[in-house]
């Protein structure tokens, strides 16, 4: 029996990163190859390997896809037979491949899928690549179109959980921590975790204290809106008048009778002087 070194041969191995899956996105295609196979339940499929033609880092990156004919021993219901064939035929039109050119060959079997296979070798083509739901380390590829040339948008890589770099980390080896742990020494406790320090509070800026509203002069009127009309002060009550001489005062009591009205005496009229009779007149001389 040979002996092997262990230590020698873990040395010189390196790790293998293995096959990674295309990030989802579209991408332009070269069929490889093409062939004829059977799937496990007995239905006819066309298998091929498609190559990244797209301008980028994924150039050159090889795919797998199978083309599963509703005809196997599973298939027996006729509507579901009639609509996965329809997605069958849906993706040859992206390759030329007609309803009229498949309707040659009598029967669908291993044969007549390896020369379909054939047929669409070296031909290019756009497909959507997602990743499977129940095995992210597997693409799936599906809505095929005719290709036109222009290299669509590079895919974005993002990580999900538990994924590097869009690709499932291996599964742990019994006995072994995660990344950064290394292996556990046994029989030695483990290290003790260390109190974290408290957080201090994140420093929250006073309020601003409230501004004296702005003092606004009021307008004079018809310059614009009516502004405060000044306030007029009191005035002072008048004095009642005094009642003069001549008045009497109602109301107050010891007032006496109203002395009557000055009335100056009128001088006496002087008798006329009686008139004196006039002289006779001079005669005249006559000549």
């Amino acid at each position: 029996m040979t002996s092997t070194n262990w230590s020698a041969a873990l040395n010189q191995a390196q790790p293998s990163t293995g096959f990674q899956p295309l990030p989802p996105g579209t991408y332009r295609f070269r069929i490889v190859s093409g062939t004829g196979k059977m799937a496990q339940t007995d239905a006819p499929m066309i298998s091929v390997q498609l190559e990244v033609i797209s301008e980028g880092p994924k150039k050159g990156r090889k795919i797998f896809h199978n083309w599963v004919l509703p005809f196997g021993r599973n298939d027996t219901d006729p509507d579901k037979q009639a609509e996965r064939l329809g997605y069958f035929l849906g993706d040859m039109l992206a390759f030329g491949v007609t309803k009229e050119w498949l309707a040659q060959f009598p029967d669908i079997n291993k044969q007549a899928c390896d020369s379909i296979g054939g047929a669409i070798v070296n031909m290019t083509c756009k497909a959507v690549v997602k990743l499977q739901a129940n095995d992210s380390s597997r693409n799936n590829v599906n809505a095929f179109t005719a290709d036109d040339g222009i290299d669509p948008p590079p895919p974005t890589e993002v990580a999900g959980p538990g994924r590097v770099g869009g690709v499932a980390p291996p599964p742990a080896m019994p006995g072994i921590s995660g990344p950064g742990g290394g292996f556990p020494s046994p029989g030695l406790p483990a290290a003790p975790q260390l109190p974290q320090a408290p957080v201090a509070p994140a420093y929250q800026a006073p309020a601003p204290e409230p501004t004296a509203p702005v003092y606004q002069p009021p307008q004079a009127p018809g310059t614009g809106a009516p502004g405060p009309q000044a306030v007029q002060p009191p005035q002072a009550p008048q004095a009642p008048a005094l009642p003069t001489p001549t008045q009497q005062m109602p109301g107050m009591p010891g007032a006496g009778p109203q002395a009557p009205a000055f009335q100056p005496p009128q001088a006496p009229q002087m008798p006329q002087a009686p008139q004196m009779p006039g002289a006779p007149a001079a005669p005249q001389a006559s000549f």
